[in-house]
Protein backbone atom coordinates (compact mmCIF):
# COMPACT_ATOMS: atom_id res chain seq x y z
CA UNK A 1 0.00 0.00 0.00
CA UNK A 2 0.91 3.25 -0.37
CA UNK A 3 -0.28 4.91 3.22
CA UNK A 4 2.11 6.97 4.52
CA UNK A 5 3.93 6.28 7.80
CA UNK A 6 1.83 5.95 10.75
CA UNK A 7 2.48 6.74 14.42
CA UNK A 8 0.85 3.68 16.98
CA UNK A 9 1.84 4.36 20.85
CA UNK A 10 5.46 5.43 20.98
CA UNK A 11 5.67 3.78 17.66
CA UNK A 12 5.94 4.70 13.63
CA UNK A 13 5.21 1.93 11.69
CA UNK A 14 6.30 2.08 8.26
CA UNK A 15 4.09 -0.72 6.71
CA UNK A 16 5.59 -0.67 3.39
CA UNK A 17 8.29 -1.43 5.04
CA UNK A 18 7.38 -3.50 7.31
CA UNK A 19 8.87 -1.80 10.31
CA UNK A 20 8.22 -0.30 13.22
CA UNK A 21 10.94 2.18 15.24
CA UNK A 22 11.19 4.07 17.98
CA UNK A 23 14.02 6.71 18.74
CA UNK A 24 16.39 5.25 16.94
CA UNK A 25 15.45 1.46 17.20
CA UNK A 26 13.46 -0.75 14.79
CA UNK A 27 11.44 -3.71 14.83
CA UNK A 28 11.46 -5.57 11.53
CA UNK A 29 7.36 -6.66 11.40
CA UNK A 30 5.87 -9.52 9.57
CA UNK A 31 3.37 -8.55 6.41
CA UNK A 32 0.85 -9.73 8.31
CA UNK A 33 1.37 -7.86 11.26
CA UNK A 34 2.01 -4.92 9.57
CA UNK A 35 -1.37 -5.55 7.85
CA UNK A 36 -2.81 -6.19 11.63
CA UNK A 37 -1.67 -2.65 12.37
CA UNK A 38 -2.92 -1.42 9.42
CA UNK A 39 -6.19 -2.45 9.71
CA UNK A 40 -6.06 -1.59 13.53
CA UNK A 41 -4.78 2.65 12.86
CA UNK A 42 -7.78 2.54 10.26
CA UNK A 43 -10.00 2.04 13.02
CA UNK A 44 -8.61 3.44 15.92
CA UNK A 45 -10.65 3.73 19.39
CA UNK A 46 -12.99 1.28 17.74
CA UNK A 47 -13.28 -2.65 18.26
CA UNK A 48 -11.86 -5.14 15.36
CA UNK A 49 -13.34 -8.44 15.68
CA UNK A 50 -10.79 -11.37 15.18
CA UNK A 51 -13.37 -12.39 12.14
CA UNK A 52 -12.41 -9.04 10.78
CA UNK A 53 -9.23 -9.56 11.11
CA UNK A 54 -9.61 -12.89 9.33
CA UNK A 55 -11.28 -11.53 6.52
CA UNK A 56 -9.13 -8.74 6.25
CA UNK A 57 -5.53 -9.79 7.34
CA UNK A 58 -6.36 -13.26 5.82
CA UNK A 59 -8.53 -12.74 3.18
CA UNK A 60 -10.01 -15.54 4.28
CA UNK A 61 -14.10 -15.13 3.41
CA UNK A 62 -15.11 -18.05 5.21
CA UNK A 63 -13.97 -16.80 8.22
CA UNK A 64 -16.48 -18.74 10.78
CA UNK A 65 -14.27 -21.60 10.22
CA UNK A 66 -11.13 -20.83 10.96
CA UNK A 67 -9.84 -21.24 14.44
CA UNK A 68 -9.65 -17.74 15.66
CA UNK A 69 -6.81 -18.40 18.01
CA UNK A 70 -5.18 -18.07 14.64
CA UNK A 71 -5.46 -14.09 15.14
CA UNK A 72 -4.18 -14.27 18.52
CA UNK A 73 -0.95 -15.76 18.62
CA UNK A 74 -0.44 -13.13 15.64
CA UNK A 75 -1.96 -10.35 17.94
CA UNK A 76 0.38 -11.95 21.03
CA UNK A 77 3.79 -11.89 18.85
CA UNK A 78 3.35 -8.18 17.54
CA UNK A 79 2.43 -7.11 20.89
CA UNK A 80 5.86 -9.30 22.11
CA UNK A 81 7.66 -6.63 19.65
CA UNK A 82 5.85 -3.25 20.64
CA UNK A 83 5.67 -4.08 24.26
CA UNK A 84 9.04 -2.41 25.73
CA UNK A 85 7.92 -0.94 28.57
CA UNK A 86 4.64 -3.17 29.91
CA UNK A 87 2.47 -1.06 27.51
CA UNK A 88 1.42 -2.41 24.37
CA UNK A 89 -0.91 -0.06 22.35
CA UNK A 90 -2.85 -2.92 21.44
CA UNK A 91 -5.98 -3.82 23.84
CA UNK A 92 -7.69 -6.86 23.84
CA UNK A 93 -11.62 -6.47 24.33
CA UNK A 94 -12.68 -9.74 26.17
CA UNK A 95 -14.75 -11.78 24.16
CA UNK A 96 -14.83 -8.89 21.21
CA UNK A 97 -11.18 -8.35 19.41
CA UNK A 98 -8.73 -6.09 19.52
CA UNK A 99 -8.73 -2.19 19.10
CA UNK A 100 -5.40 0.39 19.52
CA UNK A 101 -5.63 2.45 23.07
Amino acid sequence: SEQAAFSVGCWTVDDSRNQASRQGEAVELSPRESAILVLLYSERGRIVSRRRLLSQVWKLNNSEQIETRTVDMHVAKLRKKLDRDGSSPIETVRGQGYRLS
